[in-house]
């Protein structure tokens, strides 16, 4: 009699983790779904769902995700100068950090649009690792641009997540969701 209360009292627990199991491997394979892995620059990210995948026109630019509204994610990979190929942000102060932001954007208003504003900048970690970045808008091609820079393996990733103005708040924790899964 007592083997048999054993046994009824286990059937349940053994059914509720075998459903547990399975919605835990259906969540992973729903965020996983859209998963780019790039093994030449050896970084992967999770798109948002839906998204499609493209190749970018400049020689940096690696792969571009976009929906079908003109929001998109554009990872950009650049090698550091040898006498920095070894370092990450991490080995910088933090005033160092907001010069760099600072000439960045200059080098964006000087090179791709003068009238482009700073809205916000700032430090985070990405994998782990000190990165900077910036919002800014652009009121010539009427969007919001979210960029990340982060260091490793030799190589400065940039993240560039950007929507048209007017729905970029529709956007920002996609964005964040997607840049929070870049891995390198």
């Amino acid at each position: 009699m007592q083997k048999i209360r054993i046994c009824h009292s286990i059937i349940p627990i053994s059914l509720f983790s075998l459903l547990i199991i399975s919605l835990l491997l259906s969540t992973a394979t729903a965020q996983t779904s859209n998963l780019y892995r790039n093994n030449t620059h050896s970084f992967s990210i999770i798109f948002p769902q839906g998204w499609i995948q493209r190749s970018g026109h400049h020689p940096n630019t690696v792969v571009i995700s976009e929906d079908t509204k003109g929001a998109q994610i554009t990872i950009q990979v650049f090698a550091l100068p040898g006498a920095i190929g070894d370092m990450t942000l991490d080995q910088y102060p933090e005033s160092k950090l907001k010069l760099m932001i600072h000439h960045t954007f200059q080098e964006i208003k000087n090179r791709i649009d003068r009238d482009a504003v700073l809205e916000k900048s700032g430090i985070t970690y990405i994998c782990n690792k000190k990165s900077i970045w910036m919002l800014t808008s652009h009121t010539r091609e009427k969007s919001k641009v979210m960029t990340y820079a982060v260091w490793g393996n030799g190589k400065q990733y940039e993240i560039l997540c950007s929507a048209p103005i007017n729905r970029y708040g529709q956007y920002q924790n996609i964005f964040l969701n997607s840049v929070r899964t870049f891995l390198f």
